[in-house]
């Protein structure tokens, strides 16, 4: 695809060109498709990888004069990365890189927001420090805290497993549906789905599709996941508001065999219940 950018046209008029054809061309000799699927940008390279790319962002959570929810930087930064790290986790695909863009200046406040970030990235084995890039806001004064993540991850198509529910499975959720300001946050939450609980969950035989439930709720996301896989979905044990906030996927919906319950029991320890079955 060719971009047009605007440039400085030295001679007698000015206008608009194209980027060179051989640039568009290099860029696409290893990408044979780019897809959205739900929360996520797929990039399928010309051989058996695919990159995966998920994001997040948080805005008037912190300690700055005009955030609406008074939380550490710690707190924020960490919270910030676990959404779009569960997210490319959920999906079968390990991370290898992770951006942020801070709306605070570069210092003590952004720092402590960054380390938060390398921290939890360490969890799942992202230790390498240039791993991690970012930005801040040093021209304009701000008032209020803004974190924005992404994260590069990378899987082969064999393990993906986007889409990959099907009839006959059942639909669990583990976690429970939390979110600021409703609920005070915090780390290492009992009640919260943990990153090595989603990681022992995703490699258990007969667990196929697992979602990270969002501020949507765990019904969109339960929705999502069959529609994914061109099913419905039967209801036999709704526990709570299905329309509650995930916040910082604070739970999340999947799907598997009815032989494979007993074991998944066996591995988590955050709240675990049963909602239906799908079709």
């Amino acid at each position: 695809m060719c971009l047009p950018i605007l440039v400085r046209n030295h001679s007698t008029h000015s206008g608009c060109r194209m980027f060179p054809s051989s640039l568009s061309n290099k860029a696409s000799l290893s990408v044979q498709r780019v897809q959205r699927f739900r929360d996520l940008t797929l990039i399928f390279s010309a051989d058996a990888q695919v990159w995966v790319v998920a994001c997040d962002g948080v805005g008037g959570i912190g300690q700055q004069p005009a955030d609406a929810v008074a939380a550490h930087p710690t707190l924020v930064g960490h919270f910030a990365l676990r959404v779009p790290l569960m997210e490319v986790l959920a999906a079968g695909a390990w991370p290898v890189a992770v951006t942020n863009t801070l709306t605070s200046p570069r210092g003590d406040y952004s720092a402590a927001i960054v380390a938060a970030l390398r921290d939890l990235g360490a969890q799942v084995g992202l230790t390498n420090p240039e791993a991690f890039n970012g930005s801040t806001e040093d021209n304009v004064p701000t008032v209020q805290t803004g974190v924005g993540v992404t994260v590069l991850a990378v899987a082969t198509r064999a393990d993906l497993a986007l889409g990959s529910a099907h009839s006959g499975q059942q639909l669990g959720l583990v976690g429970l549906p939390k979110s600021a300001p409703k609920h005070t946050i915090i780390l290492d939450d009992p009640e919260m789905v943990s990153l090595p609980e989603l990681l022992a969950l995703r490699q258990l035989p007969g667990v196929s599709d697992i979602v990270p439930v969002g501020s949507r709720g765990i019904y969109a996301e339960v929705e999502d996941l069959a529609a994914s896989a061109g099913l419905g979905f039967e209801v036999s044990g709704p526990r709570g508001d299905w329309t509650d906030s995930g916040g910082p996927s604070s739970c999340a919906v999947f799907a598997c065999d009815s032989s494979a319950v007993a074991a998944v029991g066996q591995i988590l320890h955050a709240p675990l219940a049963w909602l239906g079955t799908l079709r």
